[in-house]
C-alpha cells in the first residue's frame, strides 16, 4: 500500500469515528441508551481501524474485537484501558443481535449510559491523541480537527 493509499484509508476510518461519536451524542440525548452504546463501541472500533491501518500499511481487519485492534495498532494499553475496551466489546454483540437486545436494554439505565459513554468518549479523546502523534509523522500538511471533541 502506498503512502497516499494508506492516508486515504487512515482518513476514512478516523472521519468514520468522529461521525459515529456524533451519532452516539445524539442517541443519548434522545434517550437511547442501548444504541448510544453501540455507537460507542463502533466509535472506538473505527478509531482503533485507522491506527491499524496507518500502523500496518494493511486495510483494516474484519473483526469488531476492540481489544485486538488495540493490539493489532501496536497500542500501548494500561489495565484500565483494557477492562474499558472488553466491556465495550460487549456493547456490539448487546447492541446488534435481537436475542440479546431485550435485556441489553434494560441493563441500559441512565446511570448504566453514562458511566460508559463517559468511558467510551475518554478513551476516544485518548486514541486520537495517539493518533494524532503517529498521523503526523506522515502526513504533517493535513491536520485534523478535533475541536468538536
Amino acid at each position: 500500500m502506498t503512502d497516499k493509499e494508506k492516508m486515504k484509508y487512515v482518513f476514512y476510518w478516523f472521519e468514520e469515528a468522529k461521525i459515529s461519536l456524533d451519532v452516539a451524542k445524539s442517541l443519548y440525548k434522545s434517550k437511547k441508551y442501548a444504541e448510544t452504546l453501540f455507537f460507542g463501541h463502533l466509535t472506538l472500533e473505527k478509531i482503533l481501524k485507522s491506527i491499524v491501518v496507518f500502523q500496518t500499511n494493511k486495510h483494516a481487519p474484519f473483526t469488531h474485537d476492540l481489544v485486538s485492534l488495540a493490539e493489532k495498532g501496536r497500542m500501548p494499553l494500561l489495565t484500565d484501558a483494557i477492562e474499558t475496551l472488553q466491556k465495550v466489546n460487549g456493547f456490539y454483540l448487546s447492541g446488534r443481535y435481537d436475542q440479546h437486545k431485550m435485556d441489553f436494554r434494560k441493563k441500559c439505565t441512565p446511570e448504566f449510559t453514562k458511566k460508559y459513554f463517559d468511558e467510551i468518549k475518554n478513551t476516544y479523546i485518548w486514541l486520537e491523541k495517539e493518533a494524532q502523534t503517529l498521523f503526523r509523522s506522515l502526513s504533517p500538511q493535513k491536520p485534523m480537527d478535533t475541536s468538536k471533541h
